[in-house]
C-alpha cells in the first residue's frame, strides 16, 4: 500500500484511528483536509528537489531543465517519484472539481471531470466509469441541443451583490490556530471576505447593533447566556471558548468594531465596492459620497438592516443579490422585498449552512408563487404563528383564507388593533388547534380540549387575554419593524403602547393580564407529598 495512513500518524496530522478512517472517507471534511495537507507536502518536496537540481546544474555549468520537463524525466527513471507525482495530480484534480462546485464554474467542472474520468476506469468503479463519460458527452452537447439552458449555466457570475450577516459569519469562522484577534482577522476573517468579494462587484457586511437601553432583544439574549467580558484589541489573546465569548453582547460589539476597522484596510479593485456597517453609520471602500439610503440607520438587528442594504444595491443597479444568513426571519423579509421590488429585481437568493448542509432559497421565486397579497402578509403570519409548526399553520391559513384580510390590516403599520381583527385571528387560532371546531372563543376551546380530548396544558391554545397581548406584539414586530425593513431610519411608536413593559433600562413583554394558573387554580397543582401538603 501507499502507507499514507502511517505517514499522517508520524507527521502528527492524525491519530491512528482517524488516519485509517481517512482511507474509507468516513468523514468527508477530515478526509479532504488530509488530502490538502498531503498535496501541499508533496508539492513542497517536489519544488525543493527541483531547487536542489537547479543549484547542482548551475554549479556544473549546465542549463537546468524546465520544471515540467524535469518532472517527466524524473518520473521515467524513478518509480517512486512517478508514484507520488501521480498521487499529487490526482489530488489536484479532485480539488479542481470541489472548487468548480463552490464557484459554480461550469468550464472548470467539465475539465476536472474529464481529468477524473480515467481514474474511474483505473480504480474499477463500474458505475462511474459507465455513466460519467455519458454525462460528459451530454454536457458537451448542451450548447447545441439546449442553447438557452447552456447560456444560463455558463453565464457566471449570476450574483453581482452579496450581503453577509456579520454575526453569522463570525459564528461560522472559528479561530482555528489563531492566537490573537489580529491573527484571527488576518488569517481567517479577511481571507473569507476577500473570497466572497472575488466573484462579485459589491459586498455588504452588516452587523447587529446592541442598544444600551430600550432593546426588544435584551430578554432573548439573556436566555442565550452571558459569557465572560473580554477586551478586544489587536494584541489581545483569543479566548479559549469562542462560543462562550460570543454570548456577551459587549464582547461582540467590540469585536464587530475591530473587524470593521480591519475591513477598511482591504485593497479593493476600482470595479468593486465594500460596504461595512459601523453602529448607525456605514464605512465604504472605496469611499462613497452618497450613503443617505444606508445611514444613519436605527435598526437594532442585522435581519432588517440587510433589507436596507439590499434595497440600496437595487438602487445602484444590482439585479442579482445573494444574502448569507442563518435566520428564517430574513427569508420572510426577503420574500416581502422581492414582492415590492419585483419590477427591477431579477434574483434575490438566500444561502444557509456550510458544506454538504448548505442550502439555497430563491426568495424571488417564492414571492412569485405566493402572489402579492400573501407575500405582503407573510411577516404577520410568521410573527403570529411564532413557534407553532409551520406546516400545520400554513395548512390552517389555506383552510381559513378569511384571515388574510386581518393579516393585511396588521401589515400596514397600524396605530391600534383595527375592529374585527382580534375576533378573526381568534377564530384562526381555534382552527389551528382544532380543525373541526365550530366555536370562535379560544377559552371555550381550551376547556373542551382539556376536559374532553385530554390535552396537556402545554398543548392548549392561549387564553383570550394572552392571545390579545401576543397579537399586539406581533402587530408591532411585523407591521412597524418588519414592515419598514427597507427604510434606514424608521419612526417607531413606543413599544409600551404595544404591550411591552419598561423595567429600568430594559423592555420586557407583558405576557398576560390574568393571574397565573398556579395562583388562581390550585386544583391543577400536584406534588409528591404522601400526607397532607401545607405548601398549597
Amino acid at each position: 500500500g501507499s502507507r499514507w495512513a502511517e505517514t499522517l500518524v508520524q507527521a502528527d496530522t492524525a491519530s491512528p484511528g482517524t488516519a485509517n478512517s481517512l482511507l474509507k472517507a468516513a468523514h468527508v471534511t477530515r478526509t479532504r483536509r488530509a488530502h490538502q495537507i498531503t498535496a501541499a507536502s508533496l508539492n513542497s518536496l517536489q519544488h525543493k528537489a527541483y531547487g536542489k537540481y537547479t543549484e547542482d546544474a548551475q554549479s556544473d555549468g549546465q542549463e537546468p531543465l524546465e520544471f515540467g520537463v524535469w518532472c517527466q524525466q524524473r518520473a521515467e527513471c524513478c518509480p517512486q517519484f512517478q508514484y507520488w507525482a501521480t498521487t499529487l495530480n490526482l489530488e489536484l484534480s479532485i480539488f479542481m472539481f470541489v472548487r468548480s462546485l463552490r464557484e459554480s464554474n461550469f468550464s472548470l467542472y467539465m475539465d476536472a471531470l474529464a481529468e477524473l474520468c480515467q481514474w474511474f476506469f483505473a480504480l474499477d468503479h463500474t458505475h462511474y466509469s459507465r455513466w460519467v463519460p455519458v454525462h460528459l458527452k451530454d454536457m458537451t452537447e448542451l450548447s447545441d441541443k439546449h442553447p438557452d439552458l447552456a447560456d444560463k449555466i455558463t453565464d457566471a457570475p449570476h450574483v453581482t451583490s452579496i450581503i453577509l450577516d456579520g454575526s453569522a459569519v463570525v459564528e461560522m469562522l472559528n479561530p482555528g490556530g489563531s492566537r490573537t484577534f489580529q491573527e484571527y482577522s488576518t488569517a481567517v476573517f479577511i481571507p473569507y471576505i476577500e473570497s466572497q468579494l472575488e466573484h462579485r462587484s459589491r459586498l455588504d457586511l452588516v452587523w447587529d447593533c446592541y442598544l444600551k437601553s430600550g432593546s426588544l432583544k435584551a430578554t432573548v439574549r439573556c436566555n442565550h447566556g452571558k459569557g465572560i467580558r473580554r477586551r478586544v484589541t489587536a494584541s489581545s489573546p483569543l479566548p479559549s471558548n469562542w462560543q462562550n465569548f460570543l454570548r456577551n453582547s459587549d464582547n461582540k460589539e467590540e469585536l464587530f468594531s475591530f473587524l470593521s476597522e480591519q475591513d477598511m484596510q482591504l485593497v479593493v479593485k476600482e470595479s468593486k465596492q465594500l460596504v461595512v456597517t459601523d453602529k448607525k453609520q456605514v464605512l465604504t471602500v472605496p469611499p462613497r459620497k452618497d450613503t443617505a439610503n444606508l445611514a444613519p440607520c436605527n435598526h437594532e438587528e442585522a435581519n432588517t438592516r440587510m433589507m436596507v442594504h439590499a434595497a440600496d444595491a437595487l438602487e445602484c443597479g444590482h439585479r442579482r443579490i445573494l444574502i448569507r444568513t442563518v435566520d428564517t426571519d430574513v427569508v420572510i423579509l426577503a420574500v416581502g422585498l422581492a414582492n415590492e421590488r419585483s419590477e427591477v429585481l431579477n434574483e434575490l437568493g438566500l444561502t444557509f449552512g456550510t458544506g454538504k448542509n448548505r442550502r439555497y432559497i430563491a426568495a424571488h421565486q417564492i414571492a412569485k408563487a405566493l402572489g402579492p397579497e400573501k407575500s405582503r402578509t407573510l411577516p404577520v403570519f410568521h410573527a403570529i404563528t411564532a413557534a407553532t409548526r409551520k406546516k400545520t399553520a400554513w395548512a390552517t391559513w389555506n383552510a381559513f383564507p378569511e384571515v388574510t384580510t386581518a393579516f393585511l390590516s396588521l401589515a400596514s403599520t397600524p396605530s391600534e388593533l383595527p375592529d374585527g381583527v382580534l375576533s378573526t385571528l381568534e377564530r384562526f387560532i381555534v382552527v389551528l388547534y382544532d380543525r373541526t371546531s365550530t366555536c370562535c372563543d379560544v377559552n371555550v376551546l381550551r376547556k373542551k380540549l382539556f376536559s374532553r380530548k385530554s390535552r396537556s396544558l402545554e398543548d392548549l391554545p392561549p387564553t383570550r387575554a394572552a392571545l390579545e397581548q401576543h397579537i399586539k406584539r406581533a402587530a408591532y414586530q411585523a407591521g412597524h419593524i418588519w414592515g419598514q425593513a427597507a427604510i434606514a431610519f424608521v419612526s417607531l411608536p413606543s413599544p409600551c403602547d404595544w404591550v411591552w413593559m419598561k423595567l429600568g433600562d430594559e423592555l420586557e413583554p407583558l405576557w398576560i393580564t390574568l393571574s397565573e394558573v398556579s395562583k388562581s387554580c390550585h386544583e391543577l397543582i400536584s406534588c409528591g407529598c404522601r400526607k397532607h401538603c401545607s405548601g398549597k
